[in-house]
């Protein structure tokens, strides 16, 4: 009788094991999901992303403005981002290398620099080309917001420390 008590007691906490192993891979699968429909929300007006569509007062014609501004300015930082990326291999594949080259490599790191720089510039330019098309109460608002325009960037690592846990990697 105790063999088949502890038997069953076995079973039962392999499946309960078994299935918060799931729920949690589950979740992480939907977090995934999450940051990709975040970043496909971008010019719907309903994503985090454009909250100053939902801004007091705004007009057509001022959220038409803002699109066009950002429009412009996505082609612009994609193409920046797509060449920090070539930079970004380039310099893996010189780290790889046999005979190291410390001057190509450093050279590419100014490189990247300088597009990290251009890109930075250029979405601080586009913020205050749309504070330009705002009232002072629309501004301040929009001001306001700024902490939660960019929380799809960086959103995992700053909960992981407010839960009190280390950002680490397990490699």
């Amino acid at each position: 009788m105790k063999k088949k008590l502890i038997a069953v007691m076995v079973v039962a906490t392999l499946i309960a094991g078994t299935n918060s192993s799931l729920f949690a891979q589950q979740e992480q699968g939907k977090q995934k999901m999450d940051r990709k429909e975040f970043r496909n929300q971008e010019f719907d007006g309903n994503g985090p992303r454009m909250m100053c569509y939902n801004l007091p007062g705004i007009t057509e014609s001022q959220k038409q403005q803002i699109k066009d501004l950002r429009t412009a300015n996505l082609g612009t930082q994609t193409q920046l981002r797509n060449r920090l990326a070539e930079k970004r291999a380039h310099l893996n594949t010189l780290q790889a290398a046999d005979e190291v080259d410390m001057k190509a490599i450093n050279l590419t790191i100014d490189e990247m620099s300088a597009l990290r720089t251009t890109i930075q510039k250029n979405s601080v330019a586009l913020n205050q080309e749309i504070r330009k098309l705002l009232t002072d109460e629309q501004k301040t608002i929009y001001d306001a917001r700024k902490g939660k325009r960019k929380s799809g960037h960086n959103n995992h690592g700053k909960q992981m420390m407010k839960d009190g846990k280390k950002n680490k990697r397990n490699w």
